[in-house]
């Protein structure tokens, strides 16, 4: 269990873009979400993070948007999702903030 685990302070989840969330990615995020009220939200907290946005055709926007409310479906407590992509050419983006949201949470 991961309420267990007296120095975890986040648990973040990765989910692929162009895969979208799973029923097993919902029971999971539903899981964790169930473990983090039960501890008063005083023991972890839980951020998604959505990779390879980049490879999202058209269309894309909608994808992520769907992502995103499917998350807070089965995790009303998780922290707004990072999204990021990494194109061979082109903007990389979401790096940065998913380094802010380790070291924010790590108190560094």
């Amino acid at each position: 269990m991961i309420r267990q685990h007296s120095r975890l302070r986040r648990v973040y989840t990765l989910f692929s873009a162009p895969h979208g969330l799973r029923t097993t990615d919902e029971a999971m995020l539903a899981e964790l979400d169930s473990q983090l009220q039960q501890s008063g939200g005083t023991k972890f907290t839980l951020q998604a993070i959505i990779t390879k946005a980049d490879q999202l055709e058209n269309g894309g926007r909608e994808r992520v948007d769907q992502m995103k409310s499917a998350i807070f479906r089965a995790a009303p407590t998780c922290l707004p999702p990072i999204i990021t992509a990494c194109p061979p050419k082109g903007l990389k983006f979401g790096i940065e903030l998913v380094r802010k949201s380790i070291t924010d949470c790590c108190g560094l």
